[in-house]
């Protein structure tokens, strides 16, 4: 039988390739250690002048700026963005006496996801009402 070929290598029948591996030379990592001094730059591995009670306590002063002092902000802010986009979907209700979801996605430049979610907030205020269900034909009209 020919010598099989794999990765341009020749196998011959009845040696065995994994143990010819298991038999070379280990890397030398003696070598490598040694080579591998410290630096100015390289601090040496030495234990924290911190105890570990104090890494893990958490600080009870919070930072003046802390998210939990941002986030009535940060909510307030776009509550009235939203506000003012629903503001301008009742406008295009003062112009068109119809209008469909894609109206509001280009009017507002939002997906279709959003431009429902807008209208579905006039509708649960009572302001407009959905013509069907759902389907291609769907429209919304003020009350």
């Amino acid at each position: 039988m020919p010598p099989e070929e794999t990765n341009n290598e020749t196998i011959v029948e009845g040696t065995d390739p994994v143990a010819e591996v298991s038999n070379a030379e280990p890397a030398p990592t003696a070598a490598v250690k040694a080579s591998v001094e410290e630096t100015p730059q390289m601090a040496p591995n030495e234990p924290f002048n911190v105890s570990e009670d104090k890494l893990f306590e958490r600080n009870s002063a919070q930072p003046k700026n802390s998210i939990r002092d941002l986030l009535p902000e940060a909510n307030q802010v776009r509550q009235e963005k939203i506000k003012a986009k629903l503001e301008k979907i009742m406008t295009l209700f003062n112009m068109h006496h119809n209008i469909t979801n894609n109206q509001v996605e280009h009017l507002l430049h939002v997906s279709d996801a959003t431009a429902t979610r807008y209208l579905d907030m006039l509708e649960h205020k009572g302001i407009i009402k959905q013509s069907t269900k759902t389907g291609k034909g769907v429209f919304y009209e003020k009350i």
